[in-house]
């Protein structure tokens, strides 16, 4: 295979049936312009049996030894990862049949900027067995001020398509309990990295919400993680200053403006 023109990275942990779903939702092209870069962070067999029957020859496995979460594994994806851009999938989200194809559209070395995407946010309700669909809704991201990332995330990080050069100085940060995409996009923004929405068909992109509840991001550590994400990446500016106290007095929380 010559050099692909897209990495997808594709992060796991025991839940081989949404995986699989997952996985089936990036091989509807038969083009082989893009790799896909499994990690996965447990032992479980099943895991191994998904990756075995849907990974081609020239697609990667790693499977990561403990619990490490989804940024080590981001991470550690990245670095093994041969093409310019890169894009990540969670194992309970997909892929439209076209996304790949408006990504592959919009992409060239030359770029430097992060493209994002409108996304299907799509409420299940997950059993043992499937997901069993409840409602959808579509997410336009056209009109959000980008500099709203400096206060809260509004950009699903399935919903990005990054230049691998960028990692050599921004990497997920391994420590937060949650909200790890979000310190990521902080990092790039405050660096100087241009964010660029791009136009894509309703589906594109989906994420899929688990109606029982349980993500990580609503989790007891969430506050501290916002917090600890505004003193890591302080605002340069007032508006942006009071917006976060206002979202961390939301919470419950009674910080100064020149604290964040």
């Amino acid at each position: 295979m010559s050099r692909p023109k897209l990495s997808i990275i594709v992060t796991t942990h025991r839940r081989p049936a949404l995986l699989q779903r997952a996985l089936k939702s990036l091989l509807t092209r038969t083009e082989k312009d893009y790799e896909i870069i499994l990690c996965s962070d447990d032992e479980d067999a099943r895991t191994f049996e998904v990756a075995l029957s849907n990974l081609r020859s020239f697609d990667s496995f790693l499977r990561i030894p403990k619990m490490k979460g989804p940024s080590e594994s981001r991470n550690i994806g990245v670095s093994v990862a041969k093409s310019d851009w890169v894009c990540f999938l969670d194992d309970d989200d997909t892929f439209g049949d076209s996304h790949l194809e408006t990504v592959l559209s919009r992409i060239s070395r030359r770029a430097s900027c992060v493209f994002f995407f409108n996304y299907m946010k799509i409420l299940e309700h997950r059993t043992l067995d499937h997901p069993v669909f409840s409602e959808k809704e579509l997410v336009n991201l056209s009109e959000n001020n980008i500099k709203s990332l400096l206060v809260y995330n509004f950009i699903p990080i399935n919903s990005v398509v990054i230049p691998r050069q960028l990692f050599s100085r921004h990497r997920f940060d391994c420590h937060l309990k949650s909200l790890e995409d979000w310190d990521f996009f902080v990092s790039l923004m405050t660096s100087g990295i241009k964010f660029e929405w791009s136009r894509s068909v309703d589906d594109s992109v989906r994420v899929h919400v688990d109606s029982t509840g349980g993500s990580r991001n609503f989790s007891p550590h969430m506050n501290l993680d916002v917090l600890s994400i505004y003193r890591k990446w302080p605002a340069n500016d007032k508006a942006t200053q009071e917006a976060r106290v206002q979202l961390l007095s939301g919470m419950g929380l009674d910080v100064p403006a020149d604290a964040v």
